[in-house]
């Protein structure tokens, strides 16, 4: 049977990763994540197929230092509360767009 799973597409600067350095390259990711990114992340990816993206991807090292990035922010946090655990998970499966929502 296929994983029916809903797909969550997320940008990563300035969403997941806090972005106060600005753009210093494609492959250059210096600052840490936003609060709650772990905790969110990992609750995220039980639910959803996540997809993470953004206007480094097209470019050289862009996907690498992603990745990179994104294992490392996941390392550094890793004890969760219960509360944490269930960080508005369901407000975002209970998520409809515009046009399926009721009057649109």
């Amino acid at each position: 049977m296929a994983d029916k799973k809903p797909i969550l597409c997320l940008d990563l600067d300035g969403v997941l990763h806090s972005y106060t350095s600005g753009w210093q390259g494609a492959d250059v990711i210096p600052d840490p994540s936003v609060d709650g990114f772990a905790e969110f992340m990992l609750q995220a990816i039980e639910h959803f197929h996540v997809a993470i993206h953004s206007s480094r991807s097209a470019q050289d090292g862009g996907v690498a230092a992603m990745r990179q990035w994104l294992w490392r922010a996941l390392l550094d946090h890793t004890e969760l509360t219960p509360e944490e655990a269930t960080m508005s998970i369901e407000q975002l499966q209970a998520f409809k767009p515009w046009w399926q929502k009721e009057g649109g």
